[in-house]
């Protein structure tokens, strides 16, 4: 899970699953959905909780970014659309 800051008084979620997002539990997919698990300031709103959007688990788990290639992030081929749960 990473917390990214939106710069405009907002946060959003990304859930990276290690095989398929049906394989997380339902239990803390609600827990982050009512922001129970968001750690975030007085005021903000904690507003999409993201996974990437890719058909098959074995195609990856990574969000598509331009210029990064990391754990999480990939480019062109390899990443993916951020789809909200």
């Amino acid at each position: 899970m990473q917390i990214v800051d939106n710069q405009d008084m907002t946060i959003s979620v990304w859930v990276f699953p290690e095989t398929d997002i049906s394989d997380v539990s339902l239990e803390l997919i609600a827990a982050i959905k009512q922001g129970y698990l968001t750690v975030k300031a007085a005021g903000v709103w904690a507003g999409d909780v993201e996974t990437p959007s890719v058909e098959a688990p074995s195609e990856g788990s990574k969000f598509f970014g331009f210029d990064m290639d990391n754990e999480y992030i990939g480019g062109f081929d390899v990443g993916a659309w951020g789809t909200i749960l």
